[in-house]
This record gives C-alpha cells, sequence and structure tokens, in this order.
C-alpha cells in the first residue's frame, strides 16, 4: 500500500510540474512584450531612401525585419535563430529554376538520324523525288498517246465501215444526258448549302441572344442584391442596439491602439511646394495630426522651393493579455456579438 500511495504522489508531482511549466509559458507569452521599431531617412534632392524595420519577441527568439533602399527590398523571419522566410534565398530559387535560354542539340538514339541531319537531307531527298515523279509521269504521258492513236485507228475503220448511210443518223449520247444530271444536282447541292448557311445563322443569333440576356439578367440581379444589402446594413445600423455595440467596440479598440501606440517618436521633416498655397495645405493637415505624433516630431516648411527630406524613428512594444483582455471582452458582450452575427450573415441568409 505505501509503494502504491509512493507511486501516486510521485506521479502528482511530474504532473504538477508539468502544468507550472505550462502555466509559466503561457504566462511568458502573455506578459512579455512584442518590440518593434522603425527608423527611415529621405532626400529628394539626392533621390535616396533607406527604412528599416525590426520585430521581436521572447528575447529574440522570434525576429523579423524588413530593409528597403530606394528599389530595392528584403525581409527575413527566424524562429530560435533558424531562417523560417527570406526573400534572398527565395530570389536564389527563382533564378535555379529558370530554364537555360540557349537551345541544345539532343543527341540521336540508338544510331538514329538527328533532327538536323534529316533537315540537311531534305533538299536531296525532295530533289530525287520530283525525278521520279516526272519520269513516271513521261512513261504515263506516251502510253496515253499509244492508247489514243490505236483508238482513232479504229474509230477511222468503223466509219468507213459504216458508209454514207451512218451519217445522216445521230443518237443522243450518253454524256449530255449526264451534264444535265451533273447541273440539277449542282443547283439542290447549292440550295442545300445556302439553308444550312441560314440555319447555322440563326442558331448563332440565338445564341448571342440568349448571352445578352443573361448578362442583362445578371447584372440586373447584382444591382438588386447590392441595393438590397445597402438597405439591410443602413436598417441595421439605425437600431439602438447596433450604435450601442458599435459604440462598445470603439472604446476598446482605441484602448488597445493606445496600447500599441509608440514609446519612442522623434523625427525631422522639412517640406515644401512649387505653389506656397500648397505647402500651407499640407503643413495644416500635419499640424492637425500633432496630437498623434506628439512634440518630437518637428516640421520645417520651406515656402521658397520644393523640398522633401526628413528622418524618422520610432520603437514600441505590444503585450498579448491586452489582446487577449480585448477579444475576452468583445465576446462576453452579448450585445456586440449579436451586431457581429447579423453582420455576418447578412440579408440573404435568415435565421
Amino acid at each position: 500500500m505505501a509503494v502504491f500511495l509512493g507511486v501516486l504522489k510521485i506521479i502528482g508531482l511530474v504532473l504538477l510540474c508539468i502544468l507550472g511549466l505550462l502555466l509559466v509559458l503561457l504566462l511568458l507569452v502573455l506578459f512579455v512584450p512584442i518590440k518593434y521599431r522603425a527608423e527611415a531617412q529621405l532626400d529628394q534632392a539626392k533621390g535616396s531612401f533607406t527604412a528599416h524595420a525590426r520585430v521581436t519577441y521572447l528575447a529574440r527568439l522570434v525576429h523579423a525585419g524588413a530593409d528597403a533602399e530606394n528599389s530595392k527590398f528584403s525581409y527575413y523571419l527566424k524562429i530560435f535563430g533558424r531562417k523560417i522566410m527570406d526573400s534572398e534565398s527565395d530570389t536564389d530559387t527563382d533564378t535555379d529554376e529558370e530554364e537555360p535560354s540557349g537551345q541544345e542539340e539532343l543527341p540521336a538514339a540508338n544510331g538514329a538520324p538527328s533532327v538536323l541531319d534529316e533537315i540537311e537531307q531534305a533538299p536531296e531527298k525532295k530533289d530525287e523525288e520530283t525525278n521520279a515523279v516526272g519520269a513516271l509521269e513521261a512513261q504515263g504521258g506516251e502510253g496515253a498517246k499509244s492508247d489514243e492513236s490505236e483508238a482513232k485507228g479504229i474509230e477511222g475503220e468503223e466509219k468507213k465501215a459504216a458508209g454514207p448511210e451512218g451519217e445522216g443518223e445521230r443518237e443522243s449520247e450518253p454524256g449530255e444526258t449526264e451534264e444535265k444530271g451533273n447541273i440539277f444536282d449542282r443547283i439542290a447541292g447549292r440550295v442545300k448549302s445556302l439553308i444550312e448557311k441560314a440555319r447555322r445563322l440563326r442558331e448563332k443569333t440565338e445564341d448571342k441572344l440568349d448571352n445578352i440576356r443573361y448578362t442583362i439578367q445578371s447584372v440586373y440581379d447584382k444591382i438588386r442584391d447590392a441595393f438590397r444589402k445597402v438597405n439591410y446594413y443602413k436598417e441595421l445600423l439605425a437600431l439602438d442596439s447596433s450604435k450601442e455595440a458599435i459604440a462598445y467596440g470603439w472604446k476598446w479598440l482605441k484602448y488597445l491602439l493606445w496600447h500599441m501606440r509608440p514609446r519612442k517618436l522623434k523625427g525631422y521633416l522639412k517640406l515644401g511646394r512649387e505653389d506656397p498655397a500648397d505647402t500651407g495645405e499640407l503643413l495644416g493637415f500635419i499640424c492637425a495630426l500633432r496630437p498623434v505624433y506628439g512634440k518630437h516630431f518637428m516640421v520645417e516648411p520651406d515656402f521658397e522651393r520644393e523640398v522633401l527630406e526628413g528622418d524618422f524613428f520610432m520603437k514600441g512594444h505590444l503585450q498579448l493579455y491586452v489582446v487577449a483582455v480585448v477579444l475576452l471582452k468583445y465576446y462576453f458582450n452579448k450585445n456586440f456579438m449579436r451586431f457581429v452575427k447579423r453582420v455576418k450573415r447578412g440579408p440573404g441568409n435568415k435565421q
């Protein structure tokens, strides 16, 4: 019995250690901040632009970065010191996979002639074939001439044997009836072809009309669905419960954005346009954003010439427990979740 209790005690201690490790890992994931920093330099006169961004998590166990210099851009992602994503390695693999531009000759298999050899021998074969065809035609022509002369001799002998009595009588030859039959066949064939062309033209016209009808119907359906969605969301936003849900969501979203704000921000910007009025408008817009970027970001206007130069630096952090708290706030608010379900459901799906 004591041995059994001792085994249970050891198992319980092991389980407690495992649970403690899991709890420590969970707390590390939630409370260790995700740090980020970014910096950039711009000089329009020299035509130079450089920017660097870094994100680290869990004491650089997860490390990501991106660099930009003029038109060049690179990025990478490291997990436990091992590169998971790298733009340089991606470009190297792309260049390796490209096929060579030059055309290589394929060797002949099993002693068979290659394609180039066949192309070179083609003119010689063609000459031999034309000579053979000419010889056959010449022999055929001589044979035909001899047959025609023999036929003419036989016809002359028959005419002589017939005498003057056969000259007055003339019977209709079978060639004339065949020629008349061929004319009727041609006319009938042309009429059939015209009827077939008319039938095909009618089918094509019907297909085009069906396509036009289908296109018009689909456009009409899309416009009708768009108007129905606009009316649905308009009525949904007009509800008091929807207004309360939007206000609740915006409240916690502002809190999350405030937590993600840069803890350190500084920079300098010198700008000017050809028209001083444009410079004044840009300066007014930038000054309106002063509560966002604070007093450590200096802006210098130049009303005499066109210029754009400056530098920028910021860094901050984000803790995942804040994101978890905001998501839990959204999830346990029934009014907000009901509004989200209505937005996802849309006008077409009724529950």
